[in-house]
Order: C-alpha cells, then structure tokens, then sequence
C-alpha cells in the first residue's frame, strides 16, 4: 500500500472519496431490513419497525465513515491529526453562524424553496429515472408507548453525522483548498458531499444547497469542529421533535 501514500494529495482524495461511498449503500438495505424485522417480530408495528431501520442504518454508516477516517489517517500519516483535519477548539460564533444559516435555509424552505426550486427539480430528476429518498415523516410513525425507547435509541445515534463532517469538511474541503483555493473548494466540496448522497440523487440540489451552507462556514472559520457538533445535533433535534410530535 504504499504506492498509495506516495500518489499526489487529489488522487489520494479521489480514492477515500470512492471508499466512503458504501457508507451510503448501506441506505438501499432500508427494505430489505424493514421486512427481515417484520418477520422476526411481526407483533411490533410497522411504524416502529421502519423507525428501528433509521436507527441500524445510521449507526452502521456512522461506523462504516469513522472506518474511512481510520483509512485517510493510515494513508495520509498526518503529523498533527487536529490540524490535518481543521478539528480546532469549540468555535462558539462558527456553531451560532450555521445555526442561524440552517434555520435561514429551512424557513426559506418552507416558504418557497420547496415549492418553486426544489420540488419541481427533483421531480425532473424522478422522470428522468434517477431516486429520492422521501421525507423524515414519510415512512415510519413509531406509537407513542415506544418514545421512551426510541428516545434512548435516538441517543445511541447522536454522533454519526460527526464523522461525516470531519471527512467532507475537514479532509475533502480542507485539502481542496490547497489545489483549487478556499472559494471554489466551498462549491466542489458542496457537489462532492451531494454527490455522495447516493441514495437520494433526486435531492442533489436540495443537498447541495445545504452543503454550501455547511462549507461557506468553514470557509470563514477554518475549523471543522462546530459542523461536527451541529450537523448530527441538528438532524436529532429534527428527530427528537418529530417523537414529541408523534407521541402528543
């Protein structure tokens, strides 16, 4: 392997970046999964069984990126593995400045976006025979008797999209800007990380969108860590609402 060590930083990137890409395969095992449960335990309702698919899909992707992690570190031999990755020290304004961006973005969502861009996108997307994953709400409506365990289980996933942030900002974007400079590193890095949402290419704009807001943050900050802490707060904020929603 060490011929992989001695390639230039790009291909180097090109190779993690194919390597991270069965992380998001392990989504397409949604259905697979959600009947294997309803089989070996026909008395849970399916509204539960789908919610217990979410959790084993996220946790094995969560693992599947910190194994990804393990590979860059093994092929890359960083000195300094916090300054190879951006991972400075918690960055209060650059965690306040993607809150206020992602809470922009979902109330422009919910205006108009959706309606006018995304949608009509995304169905031209769908025509064209390409798949979308379909909202949170769509799929699973766990009874309200479950929220305690499935708080607890909403708990055991609260890291996984940690790693995904240090991969895709810390490593992709971070090193990107060496080759390319900080301002289009901000857009390749978006089109890499949408791209690499594999089970839902329909939603690439969608995606894309919010990976611009997630790199344009680091783009100021220089520091991965505040990404690292919101992306996975925020989806089990989103998450966590949707339980006391479902449970009132």
């Amino acid at each position: 392997m060490r011929c992989l060590r001695d390639l230039p930083r790009v291909w180097k990137m090109v190779i993690l970046i194919v390597l991270s890409l069965p992380t998001n395969l392990l989504r397409f095992s949604n259905v697979w999964l959600h009947n294997a449960l309803s089989e070996l335990w026909p008395t849970v309702p399916a509204g539960e069984v789908a919610y217990l698919v979410f959790i084993a899909t996220n946790l094995l992707a969560g693992i599947s990126l910190l194994i990804v992690l393990l590979a860059v570190e093994w092929i890359e031999k960083p000195i300094s593995i916090r300054k190879f990755f951006k991972l400075g020290p918690l960055d209060w304004p650059g965690l306040g400045l993607i809150a206020v961006l992602t809470f922009a973005l979902n109330t422009l969502e919910r205006l108009f976006l959706r309606r006018l861009v995304f949608e009509p996108v995304r169905l031209f997307l769908l025509s064209r025979g390409l798949w979308g994953g379909p909202s949170l709400e769509v799929g699973f409506q766990p009874p309200h008797h479950y929220i305690p365990l499935n708080l607890v289980l909403l708990i055991l996933v609260l890291w996984v999209e940690a790693p995904e942030e240090i991969f895709f900002r810390g490593y992709v974007q971070n090193h990107l800007q060496e080759i390319k400079g900080p301002n289009i590193a901000v857009f390749l890095g978006a089109a890499i990380w949408s791209g690499w949402h594999i089970f839902a290419p329909a939603e690439f704009l969608r995606i894309f969108v919010y990976g611009l807001s997630l790199g344009f943050v680091f783009r100021l900050r220089q520091n991965s860590t505040p990404l690292a802490i919101w992306h996975p707060v925020s989806n089990r904020l989103l998450m966590f609402a949707y339980l006391v929603r479902a449970s009132a």
